[in-house]
C-alpha cells in the first residue's frame, strides 16, 4: 500500500513538471532548445504569410554576377520556348545589369574556320553546333562577352560545354560560367563590376523602351545612338526644324545595310507641351525611300508620354510596332 503512494505521488510530480515547463514559452527559463556553440547558428523559419521578429543569422546569398546572368536566360528559354538565338538574345540584354547599355550582337552558322575567339583561348576549337549568337556590350566598361549556342539535334550537351570550359580564356574576365538547358549553351565571361549598371529607378530610357520594342516586335537588328542635332538629323529622325526640341541622343533600330526600306526611331522631347510639334514634323520628314533602290510602303510617327517613336516600313508595322511602343511606355 505504502508503495503504490509512492508510485502515486512520484506520476503526480512529474506531470506537474511537465505542465509548467509547457506554459513557458519565450521565457528566459524556458526554452527547449538544445545548447547553441559558438560556431552554431539557427534560423527562425516563419509560417506563411507571417514575418520573423527575429533577425536571421545567415544573409542572403547573393550570387555571382556570371552565374545570376546565366539562370536569367533559363529563364527566357522557358519563356519563350519556339524563339531563335538571336531573339533570345534580345530578351537577355535586357537584364538589368545590360538594359541601359548598347549591345552588339551578331548571329553565325558553324563554320569550322570562324570559331568564336572573344572570351576563348587562341586557337580553340568547339564541337560542331548549329549556330552561335554573340553578344558584346563594350559600353559597360569591364570586359563582358556572352554566346548562345544553339546545338544540332541529338548533340551531347555536357561534352560541348566540357569543351567550351576547356578551351575558355580564365584570364579574359574574373568570371566565367558556362551552362546548358535543353539544345542551348550559354556562355559568359564577366566581371562582377557589371551590378553597377542596373538603372537605379523604373524609368524607362529610351535605349530601354527599344530594347523592349525590338524584342516584342521580334526584330532582329542592331540598336545604336545617333545625334538629333547632327547633319543626318533629316535622315534618320526626320527632323530639322524642332531638333532643339529633342534630346539629342536618339535611338535607331535598322539594318546595318540598308538592304530593306525598314527603320525604327525613337526620340524624347524635352518639354512634353512640344509632343506634336515634333512629332508632326517627323511623321512628314521621314523619308520611306531612305534604302537605296527600295521605297517602303509607309512611314508614320506616335507619341505617347514625351517619347515619340517612327516607323518606316509596311503598313502592317506602322499598325504594330506603335501599338506595342504604347504598351511599353507608361
Amino acid at each position: 500500500m505504502k508503495m503504490k503512494k509512492t508510485i502515486t505521488v512520484l506520476l503526480i510530480a512529474a506531470i506537474a513538471a511537465a505542465s509548467l515547463a509547457g506554459c513557458g514559452r519565450n521565457g528566459e527559463n524556458a526554452s527547449s532548445d538544445p545548447p547553441q556553440s559558438e560556431n552554431s547558428s539557427r534560423t527562425e523559419i516563419s509560417a506563411p504569410g507571417e514575418s520573423s521578429n527575429e533577425p536571421t543569422s545567415e544573409p542572403e546569398v547573393q550570387l555571382p554576377a556570371s552565374e545570376t546572368l546565366s539562370k536569367y536566360f533559363d529563364k527566357i528559354v522557358s519563356e519563350h520556348p519556339d524563339a531563335e538565338g538571336a531573339q533570345l538574345a534580345n530578351y537577355f540584354v535586357m537584364h538589368p545589369f545590360l538594359d541601359t547599355s548598347l549591345c552588339e550582337q551578331a548571329t553565325w552558322n558553324y563554320m569550322k574556320f570562324l570559331q568564336p575567339t572573344t572570351g576563348f583561348r587562341e586557337g580553340a576549337e568547339l564541337p560542331e553546333y548549329k549556330h552561335f549568337t554573340q553578344i558584346d556590350c563594350s559600353e559597360l566598361g569591364s570586359p563582358f562577352v556572352c554566346y548562345i549556342f544553339e546545338l544540332n539535334e541529338g548533340a551531347d550537351a555536357e561534352s560541348f560545354i566540357t569543351a567550351a570550359r576547356e578551351n575558355a580564356d580564365g584570364g579574359f574576365a574574373s568570371e566565367q560560367y558556362i551552362s546548358g538547358t535543353g539544345k542551348w549553351v550559354f556562355f559568359v565571361s564577366c566581371g562582377d563590376d557589371i551590378r553597377k549598371n542596373a538603372p537605379a529607378t523604373d524609368e524607362l530610357t529610351a535605349i530601354q523602351i527599344m530594347k523592349r520594342v525590338r524584342a516584342e516586335a521580334g526584330l532582329s537588328m542592331s540598336i545604336k545612338t545617333e545625334s538629333v542635332s547632327g547633319d543626318d538629323r533629316g535622315y534618320f529622325f526626320g527632323i530639322k526644324e524642332n531638333a532643339a526640341l529633342v534630346d539629342d541622343s536618339g535611338v535607331v533600330c535598322e539594318p546595318d545595310i540598308m538592304g530593306s526600306a525598314f527603320s525604327v526611331v525613337i526620340v524624347k522631347v524635352k518639354n512634353s507641351g512640344d509632343v506634336e510639334k515634333v512629332r508632326s514634323e517627323m511623321e512628314k520628314g521621314l523619308d520611306p525611300g531612305k534604302a537605296i533602290c527600295m521605297i517602303a510602303d509607309a512611314a508614320c510617327a506616335v507619341a505617347k508620354g514625351d517619347y515619340i517613336i517612327g516607323v518606316i516600313g509596311t503598313e502592317d508595322d506602322c499598325k504594330t510596332i506603335p501599338e506595342i511602343f504604347a504598351n511599353i511606355v507608361k
